[in-house]
């Protein structure tokens, strides 16, 4: 069986993991989905960040972008 430290490392990496996320629909653009999500249009800069998205105002249907945590 696993001993004590490895369960921890899983536990430790799995609730990392745990980003929530927007899968993006019709007529979203990055402003929208910060207001939605996060509550405030001017956070649309740390969502393009985290994505890295190099041209921002070109989001795709169905595009899933991690939010950051605020």
């Amino acid at each position: 069986m696993f001993n004590r430290s490895v369960l921890i490392l899983i536990l430790v990496l799995t609730t990392c993991s745990l980003r929530a996320s927007y899968v993006v629909k019709p007529g979203d653009n990055l402003s929208s989905v910060a207001k939605s999500q996060l509550g405030n249009a001017s956070h649309w800069k740390e969502i393009a960040r985290l994505n890295q998205l190099q041209a921002p105002y070109q989001i795709r249907v169905g595009q899933v972008l991690q939010l950051p945590e605020l």
